[in-house]
């Protein structure tokens, strides 16, 4: 995995659309590269990267962190937090929903779906669904991500 993010800390249980992650660092990556982190600090932090190129059989090439550490740096992402909830969105389609417990060092997320980034990589309640693969209920203890690609 490429280096974090020096300001990402990760919390230590995060439950992912039905899956639970536990003092892991990512979610998903591409080839080393995180697409979103959920991090804690005095407040819940995010980042967000998107694929620059997108090749049907080898998939994204080069990536550009649109939001870093919640500062945005393209006018197409946008970023809503409240006291608890947080929504990444990009050319206003929402992409992740986050509910962050803080006290709990935990955070939920829901719901995503990062098809309008053009990966196929969506979840809710039913479970984790990418390509035809669908993973629901699973426990990651320790892992760098929980999905990696390439």
């Amino acid at each position: 995995m490429t280096e974090l993010p020096e300001s990402y800390k990760p919390f230590k249980t995060v439950v992912f659309c039905t899956n639970e992650l536990v003092e892991g660092q990512a979610l998903i990556d591409f080839g080393g590269t995180p697409v979103f982190l959920v991090g804690k600090n005095d407040r819940t932090k995010h980042w967000l990267f998107v694929p620059l190129e997108l090749d049907e059989k080898s998939g994204p090439g080069a990536w550009q962190c649109v939001i870093d550490g919640n500062e945005i740096l393209d006018e197409r992402a946008k970023l809503l937090v409240s006291e608890n909830s947080s929504g990444i969105f990009w050319n206003n389609e929402q992409l992740v929903h986050i509910v962050a417990y803080p006290e709990q060092d935990k955070v939920e997320i829901p719901k995503i779906d990062l098809r309008p980034i053009g990966l196929d990589i969506q979840g809710d309640s039913k479970g984790l669904r990418f390509g035809t693969n669908n993973i629901v209920g699973n426990r990651m203890v320790g892992v760098r991500s929980m999905i990696g690609f390439g």
